[in-house]
C-alpha cells in the first residue's frame, strides 16, 4: 500500500526488495510521469541503535502495518516480524501509549512506552525491564537517606 507524505510523494509499507526489507517511495513529476525508487532500511536501523535505556532497554520501529522495521534482534528486521499483534503496538487511534507487559525474548516484565508519527502510522516502542527501574528507584532512595 502507498501512502501520501507531502505534495506528490508516496511511501510504501515495508516491503522486499531483492530478499531485503525496503520501501519504495513514488514522485509525480511534472510531465505526467512517475519516478520510483527504493529507500533501504539501514538508516532508521542506525537510528533505532542509538535509543536505548538502561542495561536492556531497547527501541523497535515498526511500519504504518505492525511490520518491524528496526529492532536490536536482527531476524525480526531481516523478516520483516509482525508485531501489530502487540498491544502497545496496536493502532487504535491514540498516538501515545504506555503499558506494562512481559517480553518473551527478554523474559521479563517490562514497561513499554509507543508513540506513532500522526499521519504515517509509523511507530516506535521503547520498552524497559521493570527490574532495571526499581534497582534505580532503590539506588535513589539509598543515596536520600544517606543525604538526609
Amino acid at each position: 500500500m502507498l501512502r501520501n507524505m507531502s505534495g506528490n510523494t508516496q511511501l510504501s509499507d515495508l516491503t522486499r526488495i531483492n530478499d531485503r526489507p525496503a520501501f519504495l517511495i513514488s514522485k509525480a513529476l511534472d510531465n505526467q510521469a512517475r519516478a520510483v525508487g527504493v529507500l533501504e532500511t539501514t538508516y532508521i536501523k542506525e537510528s533505532q541503535r542509538s535509543i536505548a535505556f538502561g542495561e536492556r532497554g531497547h527501541s523497535m520501529i515498526v511500519d504504518a502495518t505492525g511490520k518491524v522495521v528496526a529492532h536490536p534482534n536482527e531476524e525480526w528486521e531481516y523478516t520483516s516480524k509482525d508485531a501489530s499483534a502487540l498491544s502497545v503496538v496496536k493502532n487504535d487511534g491514540r498516538h501515545d501509549r504506555r503499558q506494562h507487559l512481559y517480553s518473551p525474548p527478554m523474559q521479563a516484565e517490562m514497561i513499554a512506552g509507543h508513540t506513532a508519527v500522526p499521519g504515517e502510522g509509523w511507530g516506535i516502542m521503547v520498552p524497559q525491564p521493570i527490574e532495571e527501574l526499581t534497582d534505580n528507584a532503590d539506588d535513589v532512595h539509598l543515596a536520600v537517606i544517606i543525604i538526609s
